[in-house]
């Protein structure tokens, strides 16, 4: 009975599900070059560091000052090449990334294939592309310019491999957690959670899968202890640890992406199926990862986007398995409340991605053509689109490139400010971001409600930068988000 529904929906499996799994690609395709004007500026500051090493500047976002401000070395790697060959490092690194996701999509419906019967392989794949068509933070930040894509195969790859024995099961889950060692440090404990799973099951792998995985973690912290004197990355300083702010984000995207309903149907299905336990323990693990480190500050989901593919093919199973038990279409309306929200949040999202995207073109270049032309050296929170485009010397407020700045005591945009330190570095221009503008702030002090974080309020009212400097150019980016820029005072 179960067959002959399946026949039903598709009554030439063979040559449907192929033109299903073309129209699901291109879907896929679709999303992403929707999303693809749209970069990060977190994306221009590694590029900064590209080109840097590429004219021989040294590992630095300043030329010669080395600073670590890149959590994941491994993806200054696709724009150095970019930088050497020639190309635009941020295409370039949004190919790369779009690519890797794609094959992380694929891989996840492969897996999902393998692990159901053969009558139900088809429909576990195509489950697979749907629900991560339906996920658009996941084509959102693979389009971003950032290493969210090659982190989400990279993940993926551990995930499959720890859970399918395979001969090359050991080797892959290792060179996996070396690159994400050197990629996004979060996923590291789904890797080792990973590692466990698969030297519980399978000895042979034991060395291949330690030793890589060990050489991974060795390795980046020997090489940031050798560059910068510390182990950890700067933006952990940058941007300390809060379990309430990782507690929030974590279940807006619980709910957001669908995975909080999921990981329940998953749950209820785990009795009968050891691979869907497996899989929702290493789905639950990095969640915790996530909560841990106090999620993020970027708009999104960015930080769960590397298991979405994996969540979705442990979801098909699922479904599969559901409707086997079943005996009808009872995991349908399960999929259905699953990707209810996320499909909520494509509609929402997709026209403001594309509006932000275009804002992004005409507006973005203003700040630094304006800066260009009338400094060398400037201090401001959005450095990354205005430090790649110009040669300006750049004071990072936001402490992500400075470690000044980074271990100073405070949350995030909300550091003690290092006064002797901006004085030292005498930026001849320094650039506020206000939620609002009126004339009158040409003449007197905004009120500090208006600044969009606590540094920039803070700075503002210092009596050090009321002395130095002096309103020149206010510049409109978009309703709530202004820049003041002060230049600075004439030295008498």
């Amino acid at each position: 009975m179960q067959r002959n529904t399946i026949k039903s929906i598709w009554p030439n499996e063979a040559l449907s599900s192929k033109w299903f799994l073309a129209l699901c690609a291109a879907l896929c395709i679709t999303l992403a070059s929707v999303c693809w004007a749209f970069t990060i500026d977190d994306a221009w500051i590694v590029a900064r560091y590209a080109k840097n090493i590429v004219i021989g500047a040294g590992y630095a976002f300043n030329p010669h000052l080395r600073s670590d401000g890149v959590t994941g070395p491994l993806w200054i790697v696709p724009m150095i090449t970019a930088e050497v060959l020639g190309l635009d490092p941020i295409n370039f690194a949004k190919i790369a990334s779009i690519t890797s996701s794609a094959l992380a999509v694929a891989m996840a419906a492969h897996f999902a294939a393998y692990s159901v019967a053969d009558s139900h392989k088809t429909v576990a794949a195509i489950l697979v592309v749907l629900g991560c068509a339906c996920e658009i933070n996941l084509w959102v930040w693979s389009s971003s310019g950032l290493e969210t894509g090659l982190a989400t195969l990279t993940l993926s790859v551990v995930i499959f491999s720890a859970l399918r024995s395979t001969p090359y099961a050991g080797l892959c889950l290792g060179l996996a957690n070396l690159c994400l060692a050197w990629l996004r440090p979060e996923c590291l404990l789904c890797g080792f959670v990973a590692l466990l799973i698969l030297l519980s099951s399978a000895r042979k792998h034991r060395i291949a899968a330690l030793g890589l995985s060990g050489i991974g973690v060795l390795s980046v912290a020997g090489f940031r202890v050798f560059m910068f004197g510390q182990a950890l990355p700067l933006s952990i300083q940058a941007k300390p640890f809060s379990l309430l702010n990782g507690l929030r984000y974590s279940t807006l995207a619980l709910g957001v992406l669908g995975l909080g309903l999921g990981m329940m149907l998953i749950a209820i299905l785990a009795k009968q199926r050891k691979i869907l336990l497996l899989g929702l323990i290493l789905l639950a693990t990095h969640c915790i990862a996530v909560l841990a480190v106090g999620g993020d500050w970027m708009p999104g989901f960015r930080l769960f986007v590397p298991i979405l593919p994996a969540f979705c093919a442990f979801l098909s199973i699922a479904v599969i398995e559901l409707y086997q038990r079943r005996d009808g279409l009872a995991g349908c309306p399960c999929l259905g409340m699953v990707f209810l929200l996320p499909i909520v949040d494509s509609t929402v999202q997709l026209p403001r991605i594309a509006a932000a995207a275009h804002l992004q073109s005409e507006r973005a270049s203003l700040l630094g053509r304006y800066l260009s032309q009338n400094v060398k050296s400037a201090a401001l929170v959005d450095i990354g689109l205005v430090g790649y485009q110009h040669d300006l010397f750049i004071v990072d407020l936001a402490g992500l490139t400075d470690p000044v700045i980074a271990m100073q005591p405070g949350a995030y945009l909300g550091k003690r400010l290092p006064i002797a330190h901006l004085d030292r570095k005498a930026p001849q221009a320094i650039v506020l971001r206000t939620r609002a503008w009126h004339k009158s702030w040409q003449t007197q002090q905004p009120p500090p409600s208006v600044f969009l974080s606590a540094i920039e309020s803070n700075l503002a009212r210092h009596p050090w930068f009321r002395h130095h400097y002096r309103f020149a150019k206010h510049l409109r980016y978009r309703k709530g988000y202004h820049y003041l820029v002060y230049l600075q005072k004439p030295q008498r």
